[in-house]
């Protein structure tokens, strides 16, 4: 049977053609009707504004939600989960950068709606949020400044905040992230 194996690796070079055009720099997203729209260029962080709104604060679980906003003078896109590290004071009065270790997911008081395309237009903005836990015995630490990665670029803009954390003692703190939604769905 020589022609027994050529149609299914037939059937897997068309997969594959097909999805040699998946991903690179543009991102596809869709309109609110679920339709596909254009390629939309990636946001750069040279694109984005980032600042923080008030850290509020649940059952010793504060919290804070980071806004990048588009700055550019055309639309893009962005998505995923923006990585953070942070500075701040340790629980012994030190200054300087803190452990943290990123969970990805929900939070106490905020849900994740997972990784999506985000479309920006000028002067929109994606929102994702942070959050801690102030119930470890490892002390508290003050995180004074975010470093925020943004997805899909080098880029990493650092913005203040006063925001209490702990972890278990001799550990990193956790820190969960959520992952970015537009500005419009997402809860303050």
């Amino acid at each position: 049977m020589p022609g027994a194996l050529t149609r299914p690796l037939l059937g897997l070079t068309v997969v594959a053609a097909l999805c040699a055009g998946c991903g690179g720099e543009d991102a596809k997203a869709a309109d609110e009707s679920g339709a596909e729209t254009s390629l939309t260029p990636v946001c750069t962080s040279g694109d984005l504004a980032v600042t923080t709104g008030r850290v509020m604060s649940v059952s010793s679980q504060p919290f804070v939600a980071v806004e990048l906003r588009n700055t550019g003078r055309e639309r893009c896109a962005i998505e995923g989960y923006p990585r953070v590290t942070a500075t701040g004071v340790s629980a012994d009065g030190q200054a300087g950068v803190l452990a943290v270790r990123e969970k990805r997911g929900d939070l106490f008081e905020r849900r994740d709606p997972g990784r999506h395309a985000v479309l920006l237009e000028p002067g929109e903005a994606a929102v994702f949020h942070v959050g801690t836990s102030t119930a470890y015995d490892g002390g508290v630490r003050t995180i004074t400044r975010l470093h925020v990665h943004v997805p899909g670029t080098e880029g990493r803009v650092a913005v203040p905040l006063h925001l209490e954390a702990s972890g278990p003692p001799a550990r990193k703190i956790p820190l969960g992230v959520t992952a970015l939604q537009h500005e419009d769905d997402a809860e303050r």
